[in-house]
């Protein structure tokens, strides 16, 4: 917020001018990333600074090692971690008072070395890495004090990868080039300030790609599908973005890459698992049956209809830290229209998993991402259900219509449950409050819905 009239906030702010990040892949046993990130940042506010404020990787999930500050090429005490905040917050202490339209440069460079599924942002073994796009680079922070203005990323960030020459690697925003040298290849990218936040996937991959129009399908595997195989799985993806993309919105930038694939360092078959939130306009999938289904609708087949669903609710909006789960099931509830399944089937089978949940039900608005496995199942289950819940009081139609004008009313701003109930009450024209402090606030199924589908018992 400013009010001067000069433009300038009547309090402490400062603003990165410009952002590069480097990422790094460094072989070794285990392997891991030498990450560098490079700014310039301005004082815009009205006093001088003692401190910047940010959040780095955690070291339990990211295996954060061997931090390093510098400011305008002279090391610094590393950023400190103030035991009243959060675990990520941390302070760069200044050497001297940075002045109101003063300018400095800032290099912090870090080790990561994440191998096991403890944050589904980061993975790394010996033939890939992948980093989702939050949390495995640095975040700064505005200060707490009154009209104190959040601080926003520069119009564009370079993103280079460097991996060994038998890697490929992608990254959001657009190519700019690559370079070879002494074994390795470095990739660049340029993000635009519409542009989604960095992610990355590299991996030992062969490439082959399907075209359609402006839109292009593209598959990573360690052994490449057979041309007709790859154009059966491109057409079959290519017709669930359209799905998608005439009912939410289309994309700016349509690049769809399908990672599928067994081969990789992972014994236990964990990746499965890291990979669930995929990055933008990407779709990861361990499963190799996908391409030829053996029944009607595989399993494969609905994961990556929920993972290209994820793209618009998770990365065109993106969800608030309290809507994690509405934003998981958005997904999955677009997945499920894009199957066109029985849908009274599914509520029977949801039903009937709720039942069989077998935990002390938490409220789905009060359901975190730490909370147990069971607790956060009946939530899932009980969110697909307030969706259809919601089909039968407004209409199928009108609820779809209502995330289509969410996703274009905030598109690359946040969301959450309030935002998605305005969205609801303009399109049903109907007050949803009670309709949704029954089913998000409140424990159990409403009888009402129970009896509509046969199953006015409840649990066993």
């Amino acid at each position: 917020m400013v009010i001067s009239g000069c433009g300038v906030p009547v309090a402490p702010a400062y603003q990165i001018q410009k952002e590069s990040l480097a990422v790094h892949f460094v072989s070794g046993n285990p392997p891991h990333l030498a990450i560098r990130a490079d700014y310039r940042l301005a004082n815009i506010g009205n006093s001088p600074l003692h401190f910047v404020p940010l959040t780095l990787p955690g070291e339990k999930d990211f295996g954060l090692a061997n931090l390093h500050a510098e400011i305008d090429g002279k090391d610094v005490v590393a950023p400190q971690h103030n035991p009243h905040e959060a675990a990520e917050d941390r302070r760069i202490p200044l050497a001297s008072a940075w002045r109101p339209k003063g300018k400095i440069s800032l290099t912090l460079s870090y080790d990561l070395a994440a191998s096991t599924p403890a944050d589904p942002r980061i993975f790394i073994a010996t033939n890939m890495f992948y980093l989702n796009d939050s949390g495995w680079f640095p975040a700064f922070m505005g200060f707490k004090a009154f009209l104190s203005p959040p601080v926003t990323r520069p119009n564009t960030i370079d993103v280079s990868v460097t991996v060994p020459s038998d890697f490929r690697a992608t990254a959001s925003g657009r190519p700019r080039g690559e370079q070879k040298h002494a074994g390795k290849t470095e990739y660049r990218f340029r993000i635009g300030k519409s542009g989604f936040d960095p992610y990355v996937f590299a991996g030992q991959y062969s490439e082959q790609a399907v075209v359609f129009g402006d839109t292009r399908v593209t598959f990573w595997n360690a052994k490449p599908l057979s041309p007709s195989d790859a154009q059966e799985a491109g057409v079959r993806v290519f017709s669930v973005y359209q799905t998608y993309a005439k009912a939410f919105g289309a994309l700016s930038h349509a690049s769809i890459f399908i990672i599928a694939d067994r081969d990789y360092n992972d014994p236990q078959n964990k990746l499965a698992q890291v990979l669930l939130f995929p990055p933008p306009r990407t779709v990861f999938s361990p499963f190799d049956v996908f391409v030829k289904p053996v029944v009607d609708e595989p399993f494969p087949s609905f994961f990556i209809k929920s993972a290209l669903a994820w793209t618009w609710f998770g990365h065109e909006i993106k969800p608030r830290p309290e809507a994690w789960l509405l934003a998981r099931e958005l997904a999955e509830y677009a997945a499920v229209l894009a199957a066109n399944k029985n849908r009274k089937g599914l509520i029977i089978s949801a039903m009937d998993s709720y039942d069989r949940g077998g935990a002390v039900e938490k409220p789905v608005i009060s359901l975190s991402v730490g909370d147990p496995d069971e607790q956060i199942f009946m939530g899932r289950m009980k969110l697909i259900l307030f969706f259809f819940a919601l089909e039968d009081k407004c209409g199928q139609q009108n609820v779809t219509h209502a995330i289509a004008h969410m996703v274009y009313a905030l598109r690359g701003e946040e969301y959450g449950y309030p935002e998605f109930r305005s969205a609801l009450e303009e399109e049903c024209h109907q007050d949803l409050a009670e309709f949704f402090s029954t089913w998000l606030a409140k424990p159990g199924i409403p009888p009402d819905f129970r009896a509509r589908y046969g199953n006015s018992s409840g649990p066993k």
